[in-house]
């Protein structure tokens, strides 16, 4: 197969089978190397590095790549795309992600707690998971949470996400519900 390579002022570049014309799949470089590769319906295999700085917006909504389970994360996406490979994963427009997966916000509270509001909406809650800078420390169950009038509560005791930080450094925390 032949193929045409063009890079834009945006720094992507993209790959276009040169006989049909079709995109095959575009490349981003993002910084210390990391990189991201992804396909006409958004499948994407990256490097590690890399999840840390992608997400999906839905208007103003942003989604965790953490929420969607890895839905559309192809391990080996470009080799299986120059190879004529069939990538049998969703498509982004198969999932249906707007207004669908939980909503988390931070509630200021006591000193003592780390605090969670957790809004379900149409897909509903399955788990919580925590990420302490990149790190998965903790998952809760739906059943582990405290519910109240179809919302749910999240609350950790601050020594237990404080004994994850590296002193002297920035530390990320990051709650992440899953739907079903």
């Amino acid at each position: 197969m032949g193929i045409i390579i063009t890079t834009g002022d945006d720094h992507k570049t993209i790959i276009w089978d040169a006989e049909t014309g079709k995109m095959l799949y575009t490349r981003l470089q993002l910084t210390d190397g990391d990189w991201l590769a992804y396909d006409e319906h958004y499948r994407y295999d990256f490097s590690e590095g890399a999840r840390e700085h992608l997400y999906f917006t839905c208007g103003l909504e942003i989604i965790d790549l953490a929420q969607l389970k890895d839905a559309l994360y192809v391990p080996g996406l470009v080799e299986k795309i120059m190879n004529g490979e069939d990538i049998n994963y969703p498509k982004l427009s198969d999932l249906q992600i707007c207004d669908a997966l939980p909503i988390v916000e931070r509630i200021e509270s006591e000193k003592v707690h780390y605090h969670y509001k957790i809004t379900t909406r149409r897909l509903g809650l399955e788990y919580v998971e925590v990420y302490i800078n990149g790190k998965k420390v903790y998952t809760f169950q739906k059943n582990d949470l405290t519910e109240s009038k179809g919302v749910f509560y999240l609350r950790i005791k601050q020594h237990e996400i404080t004994k994850h930080f590296i002193s002297g450094e920035e530390n990320k925390v990051n709650v992440v519900a899953k739907a079903r």
